[in-house]
Formats: structure tokens, C-alpha cells, sequence
């Protein structure tokens, strides 16, 4: 990793992804949230893989091994990180870039959703199994189209989002003097932008008529989006 804030970058993203979905767990949950332990438990192991991934994604590297002379791989190696990221890169190269980029943030968001959606329905039987007589009213969403559609919402919404704000963090936080300045521009940028991933996945919930993504549901709800806890999810 070539970002000399890349530790940095990262502690504020899983610091923000982990504080807004305990708040958002502890609305959603209320009184149960210490019996369901176990599903908050599984929803902010998915946010830390979720938010290392994708910052991992948007920093700089060095190549391991020598880059290809010629062909794809050339191709490849000579991208940028980002979009927006500064050098002598051509429009087409930035516009693969981005599309490269989604594409990751989008096989990321689909598995996330997966393993989410698998780790919950896994709980839900195994709490059955050890109280028979607990039949569980959760009900949640099928794994394999819950997972297409979040995925194709880290494409559209998350992938735009962070490109802008890495574009904004590499030319505006180098200008501002403090580190620790620097270190409350860049929370209150990213905190901003989980608020606009959380608005969009509302929004895209509410026209749709059901939830993208349902990470480990301890209880049901007949407003799955108004009460969302993974509206604070990026991705």
C-alpha cells in the first residue's frame, strides 16, 4: 500500500461503519439487543471486512513483481487507484478505472450480503435447534437475489461516492495544517458519506417494496427501511 494515511483512512472508515450500525442496531433491536448478541456480533464482522476491502481497493500500490510489458496486464498495472487520483493518466484509463473499481465494490457488496444473509439464516436454525420450541418469526430475504441487488447498489451508489471522496481527501487534506485537523475533515467526510449510502438505500428499499440487503435480523419489522440496520452500510 502506497497511501501514507492508509492506517489512517481505514481506522476513521471502520470506526464510522462500526458506530452507526450499533446506534442503528440498538434503535432496531431495542430491548433484545443483548439477547441477540450473536446477529449484532455477525453484522459488524461483515462491516470491518466490508470497510478493509474497500478501502483497500481505492489506495495505491506497489507492484509485488515486475509489471507486464505489454498486454492486459500492462494495461491493468498502468490504472490509476482511483478515478481522480493524480498523474498523467488518460480519460479512458480513468473512465476503466471506475468501471474496474464498481465492479470490485460489487462482488464485494454481493458476497458481503451473502455471507450476511448465510451467517443469520445459520443462527436462526441453530437457536431453533437448541429451543425446539422457539419458532422464530424472522423472516428474511432469499440470499442469492438479495445479494445481486446490493451488489448492483455498490455499483451505482458506493463506488461513485468513494471515488469522490478519495478525489476530495487527495487534494484537500494535504492543504489543511494539522494532522489532527486533517484526521476530523476526513471523519466528517466519510461519516457524511455512510448518511448519503443510508438515504440511497432507503430510497432505492422504499421504490423497490422490499429490503436489499437484511444482515442477521434478530426481530421483524413491518417498515424493514425506515428501521434498517444496515442503512449505514456502505458499500
Amino acid at each position: 500500500i502506497m497511501n501514507p494515511a492508509f492506517m489512517r483512512t481505514l481506522g476513521i472508515e471502520i470506526g464510522v461503519g462500526l458506530g452507526a450500525t450499533l446506534v442503528a442496531q440498538l434503535q432496531q433491536r431495542g430491548e433484545k439487543f443483548k439477547e441477540q448478541l450473536d446477529f449484532v456480533c455477525a453484522d459488524l464482522s461483515i462491516v470491518v471486512a466490508a470497510n478493509i476491502a474497500l478501502v483497500t481497493a481505492l489506495s495505491p500500490t506497489a507492484p509485488i513483481a515486475a509489471p507486464a510489458a505489454a498486454g492486459i496486464g500492462a494495461a491493468l498495472a498502468g490504472l490509476p487507484a482511483f478515478v481522480a487520483q493524480s498523474g498523467s493518466y488518460t480519460p479512458i484509463q480513468r473512465f476503466t478505472c471506475g468501471m474496474l473499481k464498481g465492479a470490485q465494490f460489487a462482488v464485494l457488496g454481493t458476497a458481503a450480503s451473502a455471507v450476511g444473509q448465510g451467517m443469520a439464516k445459520g443462527l436462526i436454525t441453530l437457536r431453533e435447534k437448541l429451543n425446539p420450541e422457539h419458532c422464530s418469526a424472522v423472516e428474511l430475504s432469499p440470499i442469492v437475489p438479495t445479494a445481486l441487488n446490493f451488489g448492483a447498489y455498490m455499483f451505482v451508489s458506493s463506488n461513485p461516492r468513494y471515488q469522490v471522496v478519495n478525489a476530495l481527501e487527495q487534494s484537500l487534506l494535504p492543504k489543511i495544517p494539522g494532522e489532527l485537523v486533517q484526521t476530523a475533515a476526513s471523519t466528517a467526510t466519510r461519516v457524511y458519506n455512510n448518511y448519503l449510502g443510508g438515504v440511497t438505500l432507503d430510497m432505492v428499499g422504499k421504490v423497490d417494496g422490499a429490503s436489499i440487503v437484511r444482515l442477521g435480523r434478530g426481530q421483524p419489522t413491518d417498515h424493514d427501511f425506515d428501521d434498517d440496520d444496515d442503512d449505514r452500510r456502505r458499500r
